[in-house]
């Protein structure tokens, strides 16, 4: 992701605003699909990080996930190993919701996300929770830093895979 924000002009930073003034650039990488043929990703994509804080008196529609989701462009470049000296860009898409089944589903996910860290706390989230948007330590599993991840499911289907 560095690389093609450097490639565009784009200092590295972490902030939470958007990398070019009205639009998000999200980067996974894609790897050859051997039994398949073509390409899948290789992992899920980050969207945006979040607090307690964030969450509680924030509705879906009002998120700075969903924010997130609507401006953003997914990018898949080739990824041929570490310390690769090439990449091919495969694919690029903008994030579309306007399919409301998918809004809802995401939403749901959202709310379920809500649910648990109000009913159970922070250290109750995981991997397992939501169909195409869950929660993730930031950094590792004993980070203290949440995030809003988007499942390769999700990621495929914007990417058309």
């Amino acid at each position: 992701g560095q690389t093609v924000e450097r490639l565009l002009g784009m200092a590295i930073n972490s902030d939470q605003a958007d990398d070019f003034g009205t639009w998000e650039l999200k980067v996974v990488p894609l790897v050859p699909a051997v039994q398949a043929g073509g390409w899948r990703l290789k992992e899920s994509m980050a969207i945006t990080m979040f607090s307690v804080a964030d969450l509680e008196p924030q509705p879906f529609d009002e998120s700075h996930l969903w924010a997130k989701l609507q401006r953003s462009l997914v990018v898949g470049p080739s990824f041929e190993g570490a310390g690769e000296s090439r990449s091919i860009l495969l694919g690029a898409a903008p994030f579309d919701l306007d399919d409301p089944v998918l809004y809802a589903a995401i939403e749901e996910d959202y709310d379920e996300i809500r649910w648990v860290v109000r009913t159970e706390g922070l250290h109750a989230l995981g991997g397992h929770i939501g169909q195409f948007v869950h929660p993730r330590p930031k950094g590792g599993k004993d980070a203290e830093t949440m995030g809003f991840y988007a499942r390769k499911s999700l990621v495929g289907r914007i990417l058309g895979l």
